[in-house]
């Protein structure tokens, strides 16, 4: 499957050249179906077959929807804030040699049953996830993860759009560092409160294994980089983020329980520009802290769950009672927050959610 990996990258980076031209030189961007018939005796369209080069070529036209679209954001000035700058779509190459990534299959030129995926008549690739998906499949991606040595397939699909179901409450949440998560429901007496510190524990646990194979790479053989030294860095982020998102996924398990229809959480955009909190605090905030990876997995889940989502400005919340919004500065030792007028201690981080949207109603 390597010649197709080959052939897929350089019909890309011939139809993506013809695209960029047009853009640089301000002409008529090519469509689809104009290059589908100017790359149709293309030697490397020709060995990868109809149905291979058409999804390649319709994958090509959805990254340039996908440019054009964030364009038009920028120009509003409504770009997610994960994307600093809008680049079109670029080439697959490195040092002048064709990068293998994938190979596309039109939705209709592939077939799958209990242990097989099928491509045309000669090509079956065996797999062992089972049939994951309900609704209307897309065209089907093959990838080469190179850290793993293993080939993956990728199959969007189509679902129909669920029915909307009036929920009335609001909730709020807040994000941080050893608290990953504090969520507060209206009209709800309680908080939630998701824990950090065995995820951070687990990733510095990783980070130290990976320092030190680093140290060992340089002395003894003088490298920068391995194919281990990537397995390291694979497997830290894939149990972060397995640890996230399954936090996450229990968060709005929480939330649809309770009938929230609208979710505030903290837009902290900015937190970590030239600021300076000290060695240890500096290294969870900037290299640990996946605030953004965060922010566009709860939009993510809130659209899967229809709730909708709003970005608040929690400045100074910790520092408010939960049950006395008129009260502030009883933060003590550790993150605590000791109430006055009651005589008892709570998170702070629960006066994030709970009082810089009202999300308690209290």
């Amino acid at each position: 499957m390597s010649g197709l990996l080959e052939h897929s990258a350089r019909l890309w980076n011939a139809a993506n050249y013809k695209r960029r031209q047009a853009l640089f030189k301000h002409l008529e961007m090519p469509s689809y179906s104009r290059q589908c018939a100017q790359f149709k005796t293309n030697e490397h369209f020709v060995a990868l077959g109809t149905g291979k080069g058409q999804a390649l070529l319709q994958k090509l036209r959805d990254a340039w929807m996908a440019y054009r679209g964030l364009k038009k954001l920028e120009r509003e000035n409504r770009l997610p804030l994960n994307v600093k700058k809008v680049h079109p779509p670029g080439y697959w190459k490195e040092d002048g040699e064709p990068v293998l990534k994938l190979f596309a299959v039109r939705c209709d030129c592939w077939s799958m049953n209990e242990k097989t995926i099928g491509v045309g008549r000669t090509l079956k690739i065996p797999y062992s996830a089972g049939v994951l998906w309900v609704g209307k499949r897309g065209r089907l991606e093959v990838r080469y993860d190179r850290v793993s040595k293993r080939w993956y397939a990728h199959v969007p699909v189509k679902l129909d759009t669920p029915e909307v179901i009036e929920k009335p409450r609001k909730a709020a949440i807040d994000l941080g560092v050893c608290n990953l998560v504090a969520l507060a429901i209206e009209g709800v007496p309680r908080e939630w409160i998701w824990s950090g510190r065995q995820v951070l524990a687990d990733w510095q646990y990783w980070t130290k294994r990976i320092a030190g194979y680093e140290a060992g790479l340089k002395t003894v053989n003088g490298k920068d980089g391995s194919k281990e030294l990537s397995r390291l860095y694979r497997v830290r982020a894939l149990r972060k983020n397995h640890a996230i998102n399954a936090m996450l996924r229990h968060l709005f398990e929480v939330i649809e329980d309770n009938g929230v229809g609208l979710l505030k959480f903290g837009d902290l955009t900015g937190i970590r520009n030239e600021t300076n909190y000290g060695d240890s605090t500096n290294q969870k905030l900037h290299n640990f802290w996946p605030f953004a990876q965060v922010r566009r997995r709860i939009c993510e889940l809130a659209e899967e769950y229809g709730i909708t989502v709003e970005p608040i400005d929690e400045n100074g919340s910790s520092k408010t009672c939960v049950m006395h919004p008129n009260e502030q500065n009883g933060r003590i030792h550790r993150g605590l927050y000791r109430c006055s007028v009651l005589g008892v201690s709570y998170n702070a981080d629960a006066g994030g959610p709970s009082t810089s949207s009202t999300a308690t109603g209290r």
